[in-house]
């Protein structure tokens, strides 16, 4: 797959009978995902696909996934999936401000740091340990509710996946305060399941 094709791919999965036969499927699709800018940025097809390749491999790994398995790449939820002759919905989101991506983005094109955290605890910077946990929580919390306004009347179960990725998250992660997020009793707003990403080995689900 060329560089300029994955920012288009879909993630599409025909009745998959057993790992080997997703994993032949899944092929290149999701290995990898674009910069912000420019010619190859990434788009939201190719960062569901992305997440999406990873979820399928995890619970692959956790024996949670029931053979044979068909993925649709779609819209409203992102995806539809069949485990078993079950059918579930699949939304993926990000929980991350514009402004960070904004910042990001500007750092790719002049190779300048701007990891900033005005946006945490006080202006000015003050408060940023304590500040960014409780931001990460609360940004968290907002993707879900956020999420969960959609209209997915047309599936009985939808699944939430959350790649939480902004500042105050990796500034929690810095100022030891990850396993807190990661333990916050969030209200799940009617998903049967929400998974955060963390990482790509570390996709946890929340209890």
């Amino acid at each position: 797959m060329d560089k300029a094709s994955f920012r288009h791919v879909r993630l599409n999965i025909d009745e998959a009978a057993n790992e080997e036969q997703l994993r032949k499927q899944l092929g290149r699709t999701g290995l990898e995902n674009g910069p912000r800018t420019g010619e190859n940025r990434r788009t939201s097809q190719s960062s569901e696909a992305y997440w999406m390749r990873r979820w399928l491999l995890s619970q692959v790994a956790m024996e949670s996934l029931r053979f044979p398995v068909t993925v649709l790449h779609q819209d409203a939820p992102d995806f539809e999936v069949t485990e078993s002759n079950s059918v579930y919905g699949l939304e993926f989101t990000e929980a991350a401000p514009a402004v960070d991506g904004k910042r990001r983005a500007a750092s790719e094109v002049d190779r300048r740091p701007r990891f900033l955290y005005q946006d945490v605890g006080d202006s000015g910077g003050a408060g940023i340990t304590q500040g960014s946990k409780d931001l990460a929580v609360r940004q968290i919390q907002d993707a879900i509710r956020r999420k969960a306004r959609k209209d997915y009347s047309a599936y009985t179960d939808i699944d939430l996946l959350i790649y939480p990725n902004s500042d105050a998250i990796m500034a929690a992660g810095l100022f030891g305060w990850i396993e807190d997020c990661k333990t916050f009793p969030y209200d799940r707003c009617g998903f049967r399941r929400v998974f955060l990403c963390w990482s790509d080995e570390e996709i946890q689900l929340l209890q």
